[in-house]
C-alpha cells in the first residue's frame, strides 16, 4: 500500500442560497440515518464508498459509514436535501458525532464551512476523530443582507501522511440557526417537582415544574414510561432524534423506558397518559429538549398504580388529617414542603400548592374529588 499520500475524511457543512422567511431554522430530518438514504444524496465514485449501515451506530440502529480504499484526486460530497433558513447576520450551526475505524487510530480531519455560489468556502480548523464517538460543532455567519438557506453536506478530501484504508462513522447530526456565535452544547436545566396520580380508569396524570435553557431555549418536553419500578433514570443521547413509533422515525426506547410523547409543548406543566392499563404500576420520566437537541437530565416520578374505575381511599396510609366542611377540604398535620393537588372526577387538576404550614384548606363546589398529598390519593366528597 502507498503510505505517502492518503485520503482522509472531512465532515463539512455546505450551503445553498434561496429565499425563505424562517430565522430560527432547524434540520433534524434523518440526522440519525434511521431512515437510511431518505433526505440524503450520496456521491460514490472512484475509491470512495458511503453506505448506511448498522456497524457502529451511536443511537438507534443505523449510521453513515464513509470509506476510502485508495488515493484519488477529487472530493466527494454526500448532501442532505433538507434545508435550514437563517436571517442576514444570523449563524448556521452544525453539531455532529463522529468516530474513526479502530484499525486506524487517527482517521481524518473534520471541518465546517459554507459552500455557496454567493458565499465563499471558509472551513474551520481541522478536527481528528478518535475511536469513540466524539461531538464536534462548527458555525458560519450569513454575511449577506438577505435570508439564506443552507443544506448539510459530508465531504471527503485528500490529506497527506496517512495510510489506507480510511473509514469514518457519523451519527446524530443536527443543523440549526440562531443569533449566537457558538453552538449550543449545554443541557437544559431539568424539570422539578413531579407528581404522578391516577384518579380515573385507564389514565394517569403527571404534573411538574419546568426547568429552563439559556442557550437556544426549551423547545419540547419528552415523556417516557416504564413498568420496571426499579429502573434507573433514562439517559438520552444529545443530538439524537427519538420517536414514539421507532424504526425509521428514530428509536422509541431508552433502556427499560418507552418514549410515549416527544411533542409536549415547552411551556406545558402537565400530561395525561390514557394508554395505561388498570391495575398496572408505572414510573414516568420527564425530559426537556432545546433547539440544538440537547436533552436535560430525566426527572423520574414515584410509582403510580392505575386505579380500577375510581380512586382508592388511602386513609389508612395518611400521616395527616383530612376533613370536609362548608365546601372546604381541610388538611392538618402536614409537613412543610409537601406537594398538594386536588383533581375532579375527570382527572383535571383543580388545585395545586406546596404546603407552607401544617394546615391547608381549599374551597370547591360540591362534588367528588381526589386529594393527592405526597403521592397518596384520598377520595373526598363535598356536599
Amino acid at each position: 500500500m502507498r503510505k505517502t499520500i492518503t485520503l482522509l475524511k472531512s465532515l463539512i457543512i455546505s450551503c445553498a442560497l434561496m429565499m425563505s422567511v424562517s430565522v430560527f431554522g432547524q434540520d433534524p430530518t434523518n440526522g440519525g440515518f434511521e431512515n437510511v438514504d431518505s433526505g440524503w444524496t450520496l456521491l460514490n465514485a472512484g475509491f470512495t464508498t458511503a453506505v448506511f449501515d448498522g456497524t457502529n451506530p451511536r443511537t438507534g440502529l443505523k449510521n453513515l459509514k464513509i470509506e476510502v480504499s485508495a488515493a484519488e484526486g477529487s472530493t466527494r460530497t454526500h448532501s442532505s436535501t433538507s434545508t435550514v433558513s437563517i436571517a442576514a447576520g444570523a449563524y448556521i450551526h452544525v453539531i455532529y458525532w463522529a468516530k474513526s475505524d479502530a484499525v486506524n487510530q487517527i482517521l481524518g480531519t473534520i471541518a465546517c464551512g459554507l459552500f455557496s455560489p454567493a458565499l465563499s468556502w471558509t472551513p474551520t480548523a481541522n478536527k481528528y476523530p478518535s475511536t469513540t464517538y466524539t461531538r464536534y460543532s462548527s458555525n458560519k455567519q450569513n454575511t449577506l443582507t438577505e435570508i439564506a438557506t443552507f443544506n448539510t453536506a459530508l465531504r471527503t478530501f485528500h490529506v497527506s501522511g496517512k495510510t489506507y484504508p480510511q473509514t469514518v462513522y457519523i451519527d446524530d447530526i443536527i443543523t440549526y440557526a440562531d443569533g449566537n456565535t457558538g453552538a449550543d452544547t449545554e443541557k437544559p436545566v431539568a424539570p422539578t417537582g413531579i407528581t404522578a396520580v391516577s384518579t380515573i380508569t385507564n389514565s394517569a396524570t403527571l404534573d411538574w415544574t419546568n426547568g429552563a435553557d439559556a442557550g437556544t431555549g426549551l423547545q419540547a418536553t419528552l415523556i417516557l414510561r416504564t413498568t420496571n419500578t426499579s429502573a434507573t433514570a433514562p439517559e438520552l443521547n444529545d443530538q439524537a432524534i427519538y420517536s414514539t413509533i421507532g424504526g425509521v422515525d428514530g428509536p422509541n426506547a431508552v433502556g427499560d423506558w418507552t418514549v410515549i410523547s416527544t411533542s409536549v409543548a415547552a411551556n406545558a406543566v402537565t400530561y395525561t397518559d390514557n394508554t395505561v392499563s388498570n391495575g398496572s404500576t408505572y414510573l414516568y420520566a420527564v425530559v426537556h429538549r432545546d433547539l440544538a437537541y440537547n436533552y436535560s437530565t430525566a426527572l423520574v416520578s414515584t410509582a403510580v398504580t392505575v386505579n380500577l374505575g375510581t380512586a382508592v381511599n388511602n386513609t389508612s396510609k395518611l400521616n395527616f388529617n383530612i376533613a370536609t366542611k362548608n365546601n372546604k377540604i381541610e388538611l392538618s398535620g402536614l409537613k412543610l414542603g409537601e406537594q398538594l393537588s386536588v383533581y375532579n372526577v375527570s382527572g383535571i387538576r383543580v388545585h395545586n400548592a406546596i404546603s407552607t404550614a401544617s394546615t391547608h384548606s381549599v374551597t370547591l363546589p360540591n362534588g367528588l374529588y381526589i386529594v393527592n398529598v405526597a403521592g397518596v390519593n384520598t377520595k373526598v366528597i363535598l356536599r
